[in-house]
């Protein structure tokens, strides 16, 4: 038997006195026996006391374990809730990169139905300039057919003119030829007369009176004969001038016409010239809010784009560290 002093204050006492009281019990058979502040004698056997030690020393190495473990675990914690942190944060860009493409979704959506719309009209804009072209050189040919018609009636106008200015022309030259055909009969008559006097003016009064009287006659139904020619031109000059008369008011009426149709077909153009216009401009301007919409889809999926490299450099990033980190402390683990 060996004698063991064991002060409760110091040595295992402090860490485990509950371990020693229940040894000490069941080394003693005492179920009441407890540490004391003093000194305690035991007597114990030696292979109980080499039990003894074995199971302090055991106790030494398990508090050891246990500061390793509890360190372990402290470091695998702060492991962990770092990993967590990362897993917020790449939750919280996916959130907003998610939030980001759907913004992104609809938009283009809007912009494919803007372009819809746009085509949409573009294709009806061009189904109507088609029509007002079609309708354009049907007007074309439906003027120049009427302007050929007028230049024919215009033509046949001119010619009408030409013959009626001929025959006018004739007439007058028919009545100067009349005219001086009577003055010639009438300077005969006159050389007739006089020589007729001449010759008888060697008989008597009676017989110049009885000629006197004949040629009166004679110069009465010449001067009547004279007078009704001249009814007749006056009334054939009266029939020339309400025949020229209409013709003017109907030469009149169709340059009136002709006017009125090329101010119509003048208007016409012009309004066609409008529209052309007008259609020209709006062509312009939805090519121009296509090439806008075209430009701002490049630049979309250049963010976009960009966006992703970022995203994968900061993951390959962060996968390098994690693998520099596993190599220099094997307990660490990959995420």
């Amino acid at each position: 038997m060996d004698a063991v002093d064991l002060i409760a204050g110091e040595g295992p006492t402090n860490h485990y006195p509950r371990v020693l009281e229940d040894l000490i019990r069941s080394e003693m058979h005492d179920d009441e026996a407890t540490l004391s502040s003093g000194r305690v004698l035991l007597e114990i056997q030696e292979d109980a006391l080499e039990n003894f030690m074995d199971i302090l020393r055991e106790i030494q190495d398990d508090k050891h374990e246990k500061e390793g473990l509890r360190r372990e675990v402290c470091s695998l914690k702060a492991k962990l809730a770092k990993a967590l942190r990362e897993k917020t944060k790449r939750n919280m860009t996916t959130i907003k990169e998610t939030q980001i493409l759907t913004e992104f979704e609809r938009y283009l959506e809007k912009q494919k139905a803007q372009t819809k719309m746009i085509t949409s009209e573009m294709s009806r804009m061009q189904e109507a300039r088609k029509t007002m072209e079609t309708s354009r050189d049907l007007l074309t040919a439906h003027m120049e057919e009427r302007i050929s018609e007028s230049r024919k009636m215009e033509a046949a106008i001119r010619s009408h003119l030409r013959m009626k200015d001929e025959t006018c022309c004739r007439v007058v030259q028919r009545e100067e030829e009349e005219e001086q055909d009577e003055e010639g009969e009438e300077e005969e008559e006159e050389g007739e007369e006089e020589g007729e006097e001449e010759g008888e003016q060697d008989e008597g009064g009676e017989e110049e009176e009885g000629d006197e009287e004949g040629e009166d006659e004679e110069g009465g139904e010449e001067g009547d004969e004279e007078g009704d020619e001249e009814g007749e031109g006056d009334e054939e000059g009266e029939e020339g001038d309400e025949e020229g008369e209409r013709e003017g008011e109907e030469v009149g009426e169709e340059e009136l016409r002709k006017a009125l149709k090329e101010t119509e077909y003048q208007l016409e153009r012009e309004r066609l010239l409008w529209i052309q216009k007008k259609l020209k401009i709006r062509l312009k301007e939805c090519q121009e809010e296509k090439e806008t919409l075209r430009k701002n889809g490049e630049e979309l999926m250049k963010c976009l784009l960009l966006n992703e490299k970022r995203r994968e450099r900061r993951h390959n990033k962060q996968f390098r560290a994690q693998v520099v980190d596993c190599s220099t402390n094997p307990n660490s683990s990959l995420h």
